[in-house]
């Protein structure tokens, strides 16, 4: 690897050689980027289109905003606060992910950046129904977290559409705060008497404006076609989530949905060097607090290892590492 550095130096081809790099510029990877500049590692964001973009909500329930605090400003003070701890950023899509003495990490625009580590924190996203103005309505009427939009819904009738235990899931949550739950999808008993099940229909137009967001669904019957309008202003799309993961190509060990495996309650996975945090290895519990918790799991254990390369005299004294068994839900204390 050295010389082939040396040699593509004489080339002309400017390279980078880093010692942590961090993929993804979500909450997780914000955090182990705050934590790993603190150890001195001087770390690499790169930010890219691997990371979902929502649109900014109110968050009320982290710890210390008692007002709550808007997702998209929360983000930034991340990033500032990154930045100040000595952080770098950089943009770019990482295309592929390799390995050989060292990380090689390629970027959409040709460049290519070296690590002796890497943080992956590049989330997931949900799967969409693909209809006209489902982007347009994020966040105005389609919901992405029950869990953290559920009380914006206090006594109203809302909507899921999906199947099997994530739709289940989503419409117990709901049925807290909402009047009435209608699920389009079909799902299994039991469930809270608020919840109504349609398993014949199916949404497949969404209705409304740019002042009002989502206003009314279109549901078409699964046999006989007919149409008919459920007037609403929340709809929750159950139909999963994909990990941001394409880009590894079997690089490390994942599970049969792409979601990264971790090594017991460590970030660790199954690739020396390579390390996890956030969504992109827990398959539950996607919560802004975990996310960021991850983060500074991930710092904290690329920190041990660095440590190790460079004087192996010295030990990773964190035992989380010494589990032998890989789990999704690894990178979450």
């Amino acid at each position: 690897m050295k010389t082939l550095l040396i040699s593509l130096c004489f080339l002309g081809v400017a390279l980078a050689q880093e010692s942590a790099v961090i993929i993804g510029g979500g909450p997780a990877g914000l955090s182990a980027a705050i934590w790993a500049a603190r150890f001195n590692l001087k770390p690499l964001v790169i930010e890219g289109a691997q990371d979902e973009t929502f649109p900014s909500f109110l968050v009320e329930n982290y710890p210390g905003f008692p007002d709550g605090i808007d997702r998209d400003h929360f983000i930034a003070l991340l990033k500032t606060q990154a930045k100040k701890q000595g952080a770098r950023f950089q943009q770019g899509w990482v295309t592929v992910l390799e390995k050989t003495d060292d990380f090689q990490i390629n970027l959409s625009d040709g460049s290519k950046i070296f690590s002796k580590a890497v943080i992956i924190a590049t989330g997931r996203r949900k799967i969409r129904l693909g209809l006209e103005k489902e982007v347009e309505f994020l966040g105005k009427g389609i919901g992405i977290c029950p869990l953290c939009e559920g009380p914006l819904y206090q006594g109203e009738i809302v909507a899921v559409t999906g199947d099997g235990e994530e739709a289940k899931r989503e419409a117990c949550l709901l049925s807290e705060w909402a009047k009435q739950v209608i699920v389009f999808g079909t799902i299994s008993g039991p469930f809270p008497e608020n919840v109504i099940v349609y398993p014949e229909k199916e949404v497949i137009e969404l209705v409304g404006d740019e002042l009002e967001g989502l206003t009314h669904l279109v549901i078409q019957d699964k046999h006989t076609l007919m149409r008919d309008v459920f007037e609403t202003h929340g709809l929750f799309i159950a139909k999963g989530w994909t990990p941001n993961t394409a880009f590894l190509h079997g690089l490390l060990q994942q599970d049969e949905m792409g979601y990264i495996l971790t090594k017991g309650l460590s970030s660790q996975t199954s690739l020396k060097g390579a390390f996890s945090a956030g969504d992109v290895s827990t398959k539950e519990n996607h919560q802004l607090v975990l996310a960021v918790a991850s983060g500074c799991r991930a710092a904290l254990d690329i920190k041990e290892y660095l440590n190790h390369e460079k004087d192996p005299s010295i030990p990773i004294v964190d035992n989380l590492l010494e589990r032998e068994s890989y789990s999704s839900y690894g990178s979450q204390l």
